[in-house]
């Protein structure tokens, strides 16, 4: 059975999947805690949806391909883990991003 955190994550991937980054950015809390991996081209740490998009989503305008896979969502209680793959790449290089994630 389906939480709502659970519900409203999926939506999250769901609308990034569409193409529809704003409707994804306004799901998240206006406090969003939102910290990528050091040494990932967004690593850091952001603290609202426009930062989130400025500091993550924005970076990868000059990919030719970036895609958020997620594979698997893990549900307890009011917490959601999604684990899954960026895929994408970056103009003419290679080799081809393939790098998986977990997100809290």
């Amino acid at each position: 059975m389906n939480s709502p955190v659970l519900d409203l994550v999926s939506t999250f991937y769901a609308r990034l999947a569409a193409s529809d980054l704003d409707g994804a950015l306004n799901l998240l809390a206006d406090d969003v805690n939102w910290i990528s991996t050091e040494g990932f081209p967004t690593g850091g740490s952001y603290h609202s949806p426009q930062s989130v998009c400025n500091g993550v989503f924005a970076r990868f305008a000059d990919w030719i391909e970036f895609v958020v896979m997620p594979e698997r969502f893990i549900s307890v209680g009011t917490t959601v883990v999604v684990l899954g793959r960026y895929m994408g790449a970056y103009r003419d290089s290679s080799p081809r991003l393939n790098a998986r994630f977990a997100y809290i």
